[in-house]
C-alpha cells in the first residue's frame, strides 16, 4: 500500500472538535499555537473563536493571521477522538 493511502485512511477516522484552550496558550500567537498543537499534541488546530468587545458578538476565524490566544478561547481542531481534545484543557507539559 502506498504511503498516501495510509495517510488518507487515517484521516477518514478523524473528526472536528471544539475545546477551550488551556491557559498555557494565553498570549501565544495563533501560528505558534497551531505548531505546538501539531508537534506536541498531534492535534490540528484550524480556527479559534474571536469575541467582540462586549463578549456578545463572536466569530470563528480560520487561520487568523496575527491573532493571539486570549483567556477562555475556544479552539476548533481535527483529532482522532474526543479524548485527545481533553489534553487542551490540561495544559502543556
Amino acid at each position: 500500500m502506498q504511503v498516501w493511502t495510509n495517510d488518507y485512511l487515517r484521516g477518514t477516522g478523524m473528526e472536528m472538535y471544539t475545546e477551550t484552550l488551556s491557559p498555557s496558550f494565553i498570549s501565544m500567537p495563533f501560528g505558534q499555537a497551531t505548531e505546538l498543537c501539531f508537534t506536541k499534541l498531534k492535534l490540528l488546530l484550524l480556527a479559534i473563536e474571536i469575541k467582540g468587545i462586549d463578549d456578545n458578538d463572536s466569530k470563528i476565524s480560520i487561520n487568523p493571521r496575527g491573532a493571539k490566544i486570549l483567556a477562555n478561547t475556544q479552539g476548533f481542531f481535527i483529532a482522532q477522538s474526543a479524548d485527545e481534545s481533553l489534553v487542551l484543557l490540561q495544559g502543556l507539559s
